[in-house]
């Protein structure tokens, strides 16, 4: 017989209040649906988002009667949002404190948090009975803050098997014309701002060269505002976008804000979606809808490609500027030439998730209830590297030992063994050709063509596909790749940025590519050394992996390296190719060292090592995937960015002094315009003084 539920249940979820937000209300919505469906008599206490201000002795009142604490779904463990963290976190302490079951729905955890959260998140969620995640960076930062794998489980939002309904007369009035197919937009306030004006106009241009080679018709649907509006929040967008797209000689319909089932049903009857909030992509994948997601940062990427992952879309994911630079009309292009293969691959995901989700509804309850195996096996097959990562990183057993590390330190390289199983090679090479043939399409991926010429006249790298070719010397931005990201992620790797760079700095990447000696071609790449100012960091990262996706030999162009020539230091303060005069110095033949590697094993090098590479004159291709890992801090010297951050956080405010430095410098500049202002008026007074007196003599 099933467990029955604890008699009442408290749940936290964020909702309530203005503005209305679609999908926070829809996870909470479906939650409830499949709880009355799981137990009818249970009881709720629904807390919102006004209880974010809620006291101790509140929430302990709250959580008296109650016999579980239900933490619906969302994006709120994250530094975007402290006062609901800080609410959440209040919640599960006290519910703890009172040795009462906690689960949750999918959350999004962190990218950022800081040392506080981090802290306090560190102390609450291993506590959890089930901790839902929704995204894979998700489940890997759980990880990291001690969340046992067993108590982790990866899931799609609440929200995406929700039941739709059509849409009231009185919450869509107009009687709107759904009928003909429709590309459904939904944009946030920022696309709506001063500084985005420009954009906002060319994305309006690609929609109408879109809707023209389509045949659909603009839909806007606001997903956050007041309920039943067209004006406040993603309406405003909505209404400039209209005005642009009527310029472009095309029209747009405008829905208002609509509640959660309507919403869900509107949006699966679009042909096509493009988004740039979280939840359209939810509805829209679940109905095998082909859609589009556009992220303005590293909070809001996560969670659309986490979103798209679950049904094998990651990649239809852009950066605002990407869409706005075309980005926009050649993602819709691809998804709309490709619509029924890529609704039939959603569609089968689909199935596999509702059976999934069945199994994660059947261990909620049992742990609801108390009586949950403890031995049981987690529906996260798809943590793999992650959960082993935190067995060996976060417990601080090592993975190379001492001698391995004195090994390193003398040679500057150091073979690794075995990374890969035949299966994850395979996936990983395929995964590479599919990008240089246009078989998956990733906005972020740039790619460099291999002319088998000289090293110097190359190509530059360029975001454009321009044809499918396997002529290619680079793929990088891989990072952003659902498969290669997970490598980045391996804990092989994360030891060694530990042990490099310090147990609790975070990490960051330079690039993460594949490296390709095309069949019969490939260009020499001569002696150098990865740093220097040509890769215009504020410091130089140390440590470089080198994964062989295929073996790399002698006869195929592999790696040479001249060993302990790191530490000799940069020889340039430039970096990248050695000088002739140093070449004959320091890389005599008899030191040159071969460095041959087996399909699948992995490679660590020193990013000072002199190393080369020759041709590939085989018929096999010879392909690497290779990633530089740096210290989370560092930053673009032209841009002062930061990079791609893979452990940890990077403060998004500045050290305490630098905002010390910022004050007294504006102070300092107010005080000096101030000066010049003043001597400006009094020169001004002079100047008519004169002229008044020489306009009396002259009278």
């Amino acid at each position: 017989m099933p467990q029955a539920l604890p008699p009442s249940l408290v749940i936290v979820a964020d909702v309530g209040g203005e503005p209305f937000h679609v999908g926070d209300e829809a996870m909470l919505e479906a939650n409830l649906a499949v709880l009355r469906r799981q137990d009818p008599a249970v009881r709720f206490t629904v807390i919102g988002r006004a209880a974010a201000a809620m006291k101790e002795r509140e929430v302990a009142a709250a959580l008296a009667e109650a016999g579980g604490l239900f933490i619906s779904g969302g994006g709120n463990l994250s530094s975007s949002w402290p006062d609901l963290v800080r609410q959440r976190i209040l919640w599960m302490r006290e519910a703890r404190r009172r040795r009462l079951p906690i689960v949750t729905g999918g959350q999004t955890i962190g990218p950022d948090l800081t040392a506080v959260e981090r802290s306090a998140l560190a102390e609450t969620l291993p506590e959890v009975e089930s901790l839902g995640v929704r995204e894979l960076a998700s489940a890997a930062l759980a990880l990291e803050l001690g969340v046992p794998p067993e108590r982790l489980s990866y899931q799609p939002d609440d929200a995406f098997f929700l039941a739709a309904r059509p849409p009231a007369r009185s919450e869509a009035p107009g009687d709107p014309d759904l009928d003909q197919p429709f590309l459904a937009i939904t944009l946030d306030p920022s696309f709506g701002l001063p500084s985005s004006r420009a954009g906002l106009g060319r994305l309006a241009a690609q929609l109408a060269r879109i809707a023209s080679e389509t045949g659909l018709h603009p839909v806007f649907l606001p997903h956050v505002g007041p309920l039943g509006s067209l004006g406040d929040e993603d309406g405003r967008v909505g209404i400039a976008l209209r005005r642009l797209l009527r310029a472009e000689g095309l029209g747009c319909m405008l829905l208002p804000v609509m509640p959660p089932a309507a919403t869900v049903w509107v949006t699966q009857q679009a042909a096509l979606v493009v988004s740039s909030r979280y939840h359209p992509l939810v509805f829209g994948t679940a109905a095998a809808v082909p859609c589009l997601g556009i992220y303005r940062d590293a909070y809001t990427r996560v969670k659309l490609q986490g979103a798209l992952t679950h049904v094998g879309m990651a990649t239809w994911c852009l950066s605002a500027t990407a869409a706005e630079e075309g980005g926009l009309l050649a993602g819709c292009r691809h998804l709309w030439n490709r619509r029924d293969e890529l609704r039939a691959t959603m569609s089968q995901a689909r199935e596999r998730l509702a059976a999934q989700e069945a199994r994660r509804w059947r261990r909620l309850r049992a742990r609801l209830d108390g009586t949950g195996e403890p031995g049981e096996e987690p529906e996260t097959p798809s943590l793999g590297w992650l959960a082993n990562g935190r067995k060996t990183i976060l417990k601080g057993s090592p993975v190379l030992t001492e001698e391995q590390w004195n090994q390193y330190s003398r040679d500057g390289f150091l073979h690794l063994g075995k990374m890969l199983e035949p299966e994850a090679l395979e996936v990983l090479r395929q995964r590479a050709d599919d990008l240089a043939m246009g078989a998956v399409w990733n906005p972020d991926v740039q790619m460099q063509l291999d002319t088998g010429g000289v090293y110097e006249e190359l190509p530059a790298a360029t975001r454009s596909f321009e044809r499918p070719t396997v002529l290619y010397r680079k793929i990088q931005g891989l990072e952003t790749d659902e498969h290669f990201s997970r490598l980045v992620r391996h804990p092989l790797c994360l030891e060694i940025c530990a042990h490099q760079y310090g147990a609790h700095a975070p990490i960051s990447i330079f690039r993460a590519m594949v490296m390709n000696k095309p069949a019969g071609q490939g260009t020499t790449l001569p002696w150098h050394q990865d740093g220097g100012t040509v890769w215009a960091l504020d410091r130089d990262p140390l440590v470089t992996v080198w994964v062989a996706l295929d073996s790399a030999t002698q006869a195929n162009g592999c790696l040479e390296v001249i060993p302990g020539s790191h530490r000799l230091g940069l020889l340039s303060t430039h970096g990248s190719t050695v000088g002739p005069e140093d070449v004959e110095r320091h890389c005599p033949p008899e030191r040159v060292h071969p460095l041959e590697v087996e399909a699948g094993h992995a490679v660590l090098l020193h990013n000072w090592l002199i190393h080369r590479s020759g041709v590939n004159p085989t018929p096999a291709p010879r392909r690497a995937f290779t990633v530089c890992y740096m210290d989370g801090r560092t930053q673009s010297i032209l841009t002062g960015n930061h990079f791609p951050i893979v452990v940890g956080s990077v403060p998004t405010e500045p050290y305490p002094y630098v905002r010390q430095l910022r004050d007294d410098c504006a102070h300092l500049h107010s005080v000096l315009e101030g000066r010049k202002y003043r001597r400006g008026a009094v020169r001004l007074a002079k100047g008519l003084l004169r002229r008044v007196r020489a306009r009396l003599v002259a009278s």
